[in-house]
C-alpha cells in the first residue's frame, strides 16, 4: 500500500451533539456536526494486474470526532478515534486542501492536489482512475454540501483567463468569512484566486510574481518594525508552460516532478491564511512563497540566497473584497532547516509552509506555520511516497507590541529525533496541517470556555522503531509500531527555536469571535494523541 494522509478541518461550538461510535466507518453520509473534524487523506492503492493503482473507492475525505478522547495526552497512539467517511477518490479524486464556510451546517471545500503524486494511466494516455474525480480536473475545487448529507458537487474549476491547470494541481484554500469568499493558491501559475462563496465565481486573482514583487514593504529584509520599501524584478507566468506528460525528459513523468510544472520558485505559493486587524477593521491575506526548490529551473542555482528561502508574505484586502496590489508585505523569512551544503543542495533550505493558522478567539497575535516535507513520486506502493519524511516543522510566531512577527519557537512532531538522519537533531515529523483547538475539562471532552488552548498537528512516522511511542498497557516498555497521525499539544509549551536572522513583522492582529473554529492539519488514518512535554 502506498502511503495515505489526512487533511482535518475541525468545526467546534458552543452547544455541541454527540459523534460516531468509537472506531466505527460509519455509511450514513451525514452532515459535518459541531465538534467534527474533516479529514482528507490519500485514498490508498489495490491492484490492477500486478501493477499498483490507485484505489477509487478508498477515503479521500472523512469525519473524526475529537471532541471526546477520554483520556489525556500521555504520548499514546488513539486507535479507537471515532471516524466515518464521507468521500471517495472514484468521487472528487485526490484532494488537500480544504476549509468550511459559515453555513449552519457547514458546507466543505477540498481541492484538488498532486500533493500525493501524479499518475497516469498505463498507456499515459490519460489520467488515472481516481486522480481527480468524476469530470474533475487538477484544478477543480469540491464543495460538499452540508445540507445535503454532504454530497460532493464541483464548486468551481480554477483557470487563467481561460487556460486551465494541466497538472501541478491547486496548493491550500481559506474562507474569508468578512468578505463570504474563498482564497486559493495554483500550485502551477502561482496565481491566488478568489472565489464568491454563493456559487463559486471567480473574482480575479492576485499575481505575487508581477504585483506582489514588484513593490513591497520588506519586514522581513531590515529586521525592524518600519522596515522598508523594496522591488524587485518582476517574475511573470508562463501561459504557453504546460505539464510534460508525453515528453518528460526522464521518460518517467509520474516521478519527475520537475514536469508537473510547477510554478516558478519566486511565485510558487501553497498555503494561505486570513486574519483581520481589531481596531482598523482591516484585513490581510498572509501566503507562504515556496523558494526553496527549483524543480529542474536552471536559474535557482544562481538565485540569490532570498529567493531561495521560504518566505510569509501578505497582502491587504479591500473593503470590497478585492486585493490591493498596492499594499504588498515581505512579512518574514523562514529559519534554514538544512545547514549543510549537500542537504541544501538536495531539499533546499527547508521545506515550504503548507499551512498557516491563527486563532479564533481573544488577541490573534500567534502565527502557526506547518511545513510539509515537499513533493515527490517513488511509486503507489512505496513508503513515505509522497514526501520527505522527518524534515518538517510546526513553527510559531508571536505578534510583538511594535507590530512584527518574531518567531518563539516550534513543536515537537512525533518522537524520533532525526539520530541517525543527522542533523538537525529535532522531532521535525510534520505533514503539512496545524490549527488551534478548544481545551478539554471534566472527562476530557472539549471545553467551550477554553478556545485556542490546545494545538492540533499531523505528522508522519510519529510512532516507529526508531522514536516508539508510549504504550499505557505496560509498565516500562514503548510502543514501536508505526504510527501516522495527528498530535495534540496543550497551547502553550514547546522547544525554543533559534533566532532567525530574517525574523520579521507585521502590524495585523485580528479578532474574530465566532462560535465555531476550524481547525487543519494532515496525516494518516490512524490517529495520534500526545502532549507537548
Amino acid at each position: 500500500m502506498g502511503s495515505s494522509s489526512l487533511r482535518i478541518v475541525i468545526a467546534f461550538a458552543l452547544a455541541g451533539a454527540l459523534g460516531a461510535s468509537l472506531c466505527e466507518v460509519a455509511r450514513a453520509q451525514d452532515a459535518l456536526q459541531a465538534g467534527e473534524a474533516f479529514v482528507t487523506r490519500f485514498s490508498g492503492t489495490t491492484d490492477e494486474g500486478g501493477r499498483a493503482a490507485i484505489d477509487p473507492s478508498g477515503t479521500v475525505g472523512g469525519v473524526v470526532d475529537l471532541r471526546r478522547p477520554g483520556a489525556s495526552p500521555l504520548g499514546a497512539s488513539w486507535e479507537d478515534a471515532p471516524q466515518r467517511s464521507a468521500a471517495t477518490a472514484g468521487q472528487v479524486g485526490q484532494v488537500f486542501g480544504v476549509t468550511l464556510d459559515d453555513a449552519d451546517p457547514p458546507n466543505i471545500y477540498l481541492t484538488a492536489t498532486s500533493a500525493f503524486g501524479l499518475h497516469r494511466n498505463a498507456e499515459n494516455t490519460g489520467w488515472m482512475e481516481g486522480m481527480w474525480g468524476l469530470n474533475g480536473g487538477p484544478g477543480t475545487i469540491w464543495k460538499l454540501d452540508g445540507a445535503n448529507n454532504d454530497q460532493p458537487e464541483i464548486f468551481a474549476d480554477i483557470k487563467l483567463d481561460g487556460r486551465g491547470n494541466t497538472g501541478a494541481a491547486l496548493g491550500n484554500i481559506a474562507f474569508d468569512r468578512w468578505n463570504e469568499q474563498f482564497y486559493v493558491s495554483d500550485l502551477e501559475t502561482g496565481m491566488i484566486h478568489r472565489l464568491r462563496a454563493s456559487d463559486g465565481a471567480d473574482l480575479g486573482h492576485y499575481d505575487h510574481g508581477v504585483d506582489g514583487r514588484s513593490v513591497f514593504f520588506d519586514v522581513a529584509g531590515s529586521g525592524l518594525a518600519q522596515g522598508d520599501f523594496r522591488s524587485l524584478p518582476a517574475v511573470p507566468f508562463d501561459p504557453a508552460s504546460s505539464a510534460r506528460t508525453d515528453d518528460c525528459p526522464s521518460g518517467d513523468f509520474a516521478r519527475a516532478p520537475s514536469c508537473w510544472n510547477f510554478a516558478d520558485f519566486h511565485r510558487r505559493v501553497w498555503g494561505v491564511g486570513v486574519r483581520r486587524d481589531p481596531a482598523t477593521e482591516e484585513v490581510r491575506l498572509y501566503y507562504a512563497i515556496w523558494g526553496s526548490q527549483g524543480f529542474g529551473n536552471p536559474d535557482h542555482a544562481a538565485a540569490g540566497e532570498d529567493d531561495q528561502r521560504n518566505a510569509v508574505w501578505s497582502v491587504r484586502i479591500k473593503k470590497d473584497g478585492a486585493f490591493d496590489t498596492t499594499s504588498a508585505r515581505r512579512e518574514f523569512f523562514l529559519p534554514d532547516f538544512f545547514r549543510s551544503p549537500e542537504a541544501i543542495a538536495r531539499a533546499g533550505r527547508s521545506h515550504p509552509v503548507a499551512d498557516i493558522a491563527f486563532p479564533a478567539s481573544g488577541d490573534q497575535d500567534v502565527m502557526l506555520l506547518a511545513e510539509r516535507g515537499g513533493v515527490r513520486n517513488l511509486g503507489l506502493a512505496a513508503e513515505d511516497a509522497f514526501a520527505n519524511p522527518h524534515e518538517a516543522r510546526v513553527l510559531r510566531y508571536e505578534l510583538t507590541d511594535q507590530g512584527f512577527w518574531r518567531g518563539a519557537g516550534r513543536y515537537d512532531v512525533g518522537y524520533y529525533d532525526r539520530s541517525e538522519a543527522g542533523p538537525p537533531y529535532l522531532r521535525g515529523s510534520a505533514a503539512g496541517g496545524v490549527s488551534f483547538g478548544l481545551g478539554y475539562g471534566d472527562g476530557w471532552e472539549i471545553d467551550p470556555a477554553a478556545p485556542d488552548a490546545f494545538v492540533w498537528m499531523t505528522g508522519d512516522g510519529l510512532c516507529s522503531p526508531r522514536g516508539p511511542c508510549f504504550d499505557p498497557g505496560a509498565t516500562r516498555i514503548p510502543n514501536p509500531r508505526r504510527s501516522t497521525g495527528y498530535r495534540d499539544a496543550r497551547r502553550g509549551p514547546m522547544r525554543p527555536s533559534s533566532p532567525s536572522p530574517h525574523s520579521s513583522h507585521t502590524r495585523a492582529r485580528t479578532d474574530y469571535p465566532r462560535d465555531r473554529t476550524r481547525s487543519v492539519f494532515h496525516d494518516r488514518p490512524r490517529c495520534r494523541w500526545r502532549s507537548a512535554g
